[in-house]
């Protein structure tokens, strides 16, 4: 976690760069985040402080390109290297839409997250700029070590992971046509505008590689909720977006349910690890309101049923369904022991 940005340099710092000093500097992610919200009267803009200057170059030039094209991406006003203005997408960040109790809003937020990325990607091919971005996750060693989450996870907590198909699964979560992906495609990575559509902030990770992966993403995150159904229609309806490199949509969809799978136990992994350093859950709300890792109940609730869901779709990710109930069964009793103890 970065060391945050003081108020006053914030001002000194964005008047040097747009030559107007903001009336105030908010914090909408909290004081130990490197962006801030800029005022000027009635409107605001977001300074962003990136600590790597390579990676602060890249985000800046991907984020020209992708708004030049069209992508629903901030706009950036000024930069030196180091420091970004940028365009405020707004307060509604996705995680919290994503959270609300109106199911309608719910929906239409995961379906305007998934069409935001697709209309990123479709700006991404269009900007001669971003065609030679890195590759991610490439060599067999990382696909290896992904598929190897739910073991380590195992060792951890004493619930041992099965065996998996190795000659499968490396093969089959291999790279396609590389394209160009935001990678970190959380729901706190998003903004839902006043118009409905969402758009996608913080592209310092960006790289190339299988379209879908943003979606495991975004759709296997701890933050957002397992429902089946609404999932499962704007994936009928907009899987085909995201289909570069594969050979159909129906190959799109189970390459997605099988990485994602492997994305959830990553995620799983962190909440877990933090769990048993710390003995207990942090409070959810203050994990959406950071942006921190989700280590609530609920989200390992949600990993672990929407885990064991995806597996079954695919013969080499199958055995893990049962890992992840009995991962949650787990959980669910340390928790219960802990409160019969009090």
């Amino acid at each position: 976690m970065g060391k945050g940005i003081e108020k006053l340099q914030a001002l000194d710092v964005c008047e040097k760069l747009i030559g107007e000093r903001p009336d105030n500097v908010t914090y909408p992610g909290g004081r130990s985040r490197e962006s801030v919200r800029l005022h000027f009267g009635d409107q605001t803009r977001i300074l962003t402080r990136r600590p790597d200057s390579d990676k602060a170059r890249r985000e800046a030039r991907i984020l020209r390109a992708l708004h030049e094209n069209g992508g629903p991406v901030p706009e950036i006003f000024a930069f030196d290297g180091l420091w970004m203005v940028q365009e405020d997408l707004g307060n509604r960040r996705l995680s919290f839409v994503l959270n609300g109790d109106d199911r309608d809003e719910r929906e239409h937020a995961m379906e305007a997250a998934v069409v935001g990325l697709a209309n990123c990607h479709d700006a991404s091919r269009a900007a001669e700029p971003l065609k030679s971005a890195h590759l991610l996750g490439f060599k067999r060693d990382w696909i290896e070590k992904l598929i190897g989450n739910p073991r380590q996870i195992g060792k951890k907590i004493g619930v041992d992971a099965p065996k998996l198909d190795l000659d499968t699964l490396v093969p089959f979560l291999r790279v396609r046509t590389a394209s160009v992906v935001k990678w970190d495609s959380r729901p706190g990575n998003a903004a839902i505008r006043d118009d409905g559509a969402c758009a996608w902030f913080d592209w310092e990770h960006c790289g190339r590689r299988n379209p879908p992966d943003d979606l495991a993403w975004l759709l296997g995150d701890e933050f957002m909720p397992d429902e089946p159904e609404i999932e499962a229609r704007v994936l009928t309806d907009h899987i085909g977006r995201f289909s570069r490199g594969f050979d159909s949509t129906e190959e799109t969809l189970l390459y997605l349910l099988a990485f994602g799978v492997f994305h959830m136990t990553v995620r799983l992994e962190l909440i877990v690890y933090r769990r048993l350093r710390d003995g207990e859950w942090w409070d959810f709300d203050y994990c959406m309101k950071g942006d921190k890792i989700g280590v609530a109940a609920i989200c390992v609730e949600r990993l672990c049923k929407r885990g064991a869901r995806w597996a079954l779709a695919n013969a080499a990710t199958a055995p893990l369904s049962e890992w992840f109930l009995d991962v949650l069964a787990f959980i669910q009793k340390q928790d219960a022991d802990a409160v019969a103890a009090e």
